[in-house]
């Protein structure tokens, strides 16, 4: 036995071992723990004796869809999607519903608990389409990679952009399976499992590499001379525009009831306290017209209540919408301000008059004050539809955690802001700015110029320059569908 070898056994078992004895119990829930367990038991089996062992816990926590398609049923191709989070698995999703539909054996596994309510709508949508699924639920931990594709002997293993591990790689060398990355860029994740991989078996798998920009691909070029690279437009292209076709009836409800509010509307999504210091905190509230629709990223009570004091605080009217049905909401907009109600909430003035064009504001607040109006949607599930009742829109967590979903707004052809952190980690960020369509704010002379020029802070109708630029983004984002179709015709011809 050599030293490599001997480091390689030693780099599983401590991760195998060490790392889920002593770390994953305060990482991960012992909801998820036990569900890994049990699916690590069932791994020694054969697919068919497991697909006869499965229990009605089970399939609760494993969804096993179609034990056939683990005993011969026609497939194209095996092809196991893994995704390490919620977003990852919508990036996935348009990919993994077209290989459905062709026929190929299908294996998903997620790895943040996040993504689980995700698995079950996608396991849905495949039963629909009648796919052969030979498992959905949790993957295995770092060391346990090698014993389920040699169970389930996949064609493909596909993944998002730098979700890389030491052993994985060096499991997929050994069992002779490409690796394919969708939206692949060049980060310490991936320069980390080459070196590893390299190092300890001598040899990379195959690598399929799909970056969304040209000078992505020059990169990955460099570091894997070796792989085959196309460049692709991201595959979650296409699943926000179908979930956008799909549409979401609490935000039209929302949006009819509040149609009276003054334009322009925008909506800051995904919002941390720290974007809203950094929007309002320094006075900037004033250069603000229209009505905010404000959609926090967490929606924990501890966390509403922050946000509920601040706006205060910064002198704005708002009115919560968590709990109020489609006629209590209207009702409450059309009532005059109630100082022993919700604090801060607030409606809009009967003198405000239907009549009013959406795309042209009174001066003044519709509670009759110069206060700023918003609306404060403390709900789950629609973020990605009221972004196309918006004028401009601001994805949060650029001054925190790291920016969210752009692809969401851009969809719909509206001017876009977002704060500097994490804006590297996405190449649709860099292809949004270049087209003009999103602007990256480090302060606020950022902010005032972002304002100033789509005209976030003047009222009036918009301008031409304005409509043709909303027309020209929202064509530029339809062009960038069609890269799930486009991956897997060049998986196929170049696995021949």
């Amino acid at each position: 036995m050599t030293l490599k070898s001997v480091l390689k056994k030693a780099y599983r078992l401590s991760h195998s071992y060490g790392v889920e004895k002593f770390v994953l119990p305060f990482v991960f829930s012992r909801k998820k723990l036990e569900t890994l367990r049990m699916e690590a038991a069932k791994s020694s089996q054969s697919a068919a004796k497991r697909s006869a062992l499965v229990s009605a816990k089970t399939k609760s926590n494993a969804l096993t869809l179609n034990s056939a398609a683990t005993e011969g049923a026609p497939q194209v191709a095996r092809i196991w999607f893994h995704a390490a989070s919620a977003g990852e698995l919508e990036s996935l999703w348009p990919l993994i519903v077209l290989a459905g539909g062709d026929k190929s054996g299908i294996v998903v596994t997620i790895l943040s608990e996040s993504g689980w309510s995700g698995l079950e709508r996608l396991r849905q949508k495949l039963q629909e389409i009648g796919a052969f699924v030979l498992f959905m639920g949790y993957s295995p931990w770092e060391g346990g990679w090698g014993s389920r594709l040699e169970e389930f002997k996949p064609d493909f293993f596909v993944t998002v952009k730098y979700e890389a591990w030491p052993d994985l790689w060096m499991s997929l060398q050994e069992h002779k399976i490409p690796l394919v990355i969708i939206g692949a860029r060049v980060r310490r994740s991936l320069r980390l499992a080459k070196k590893m991989t390299e190092f300890l078996t001598g040899e990379l798998p195959r690598l399929f590499l799909f970056p969304c920009d040209p000078q992505d691909a020059e990169d990955l070029s460099v570091l894997f001379p070796q792989a085959t690279l196309r460049v692709v437009d991201e595959p979650r292209w296409e699943r926000v525009f179908d979930r956008a076709k799909s549409g979401n009836l609490r935000a039209v409800e929302l949006a009819k009831a509040c149609r009276l509010l003054p334009r322009p509307w925008g909506v800051i999504g995904n919002a941390w306290l720290e974007d809203l210091r950094f929007l309002f905190g320094t006075g900037s509230s004033k250069l603000f017209q229209g009505t905010l629709w404000i959609v926090p990223h967490q929606l924990k009570a501890g966390n509403i209540a922050k946000i509920e004091a601040f706006l205060t605080r910064q002198g704005m009217s708002y009115v919560a919408t968590q709990g109020l049905s489609v006629e209590a909401l209207a009702l409450r907009l059309r009532s005059p301000c109630n100082p022993g109600g919700t604090a801060g909430s607030s409606c809009v003035s009967p003198s405000v008059s239907p009549s009013v064009s959406p795309c042209v504001s009174p001066r003044v607040s519709p509670w009759g004050t110069s206060a700023l109006p918003a609306v404060l949607v403390n709900e789950m599930g629609f973020l990605s539809e009221l972004y196309s009742s918006a004028d401009w829109a601001y994805v949060g967590g650029g001054f925190g955690a790291g920016i969210h979903s752009t692809i969401e707004p851009a969809i719909h052809g509206i001017p876009i802001a977002i704060g500097p952190e994490g804006a590297q980690k996405f190449s649709e960020v860099g292809q949004l700015q270049r087209t003009g369509q999103l602007s990256l704010l480090r302060d606020s002379t950022d902010l005032s110029a972002w304002m100033d020029q789509w005209e976030v802070g003047q009222l009036g109708t918009r301008t031409h320059k304005f409509q043709e630029n909303k027309s020209r983004w929202k064509k530029e984002a339809e062009s960038r569908c069609g890269g799930a179709s486009q991956i897997l015709c060049s998986l196929f011809e170049g696995n021949k």
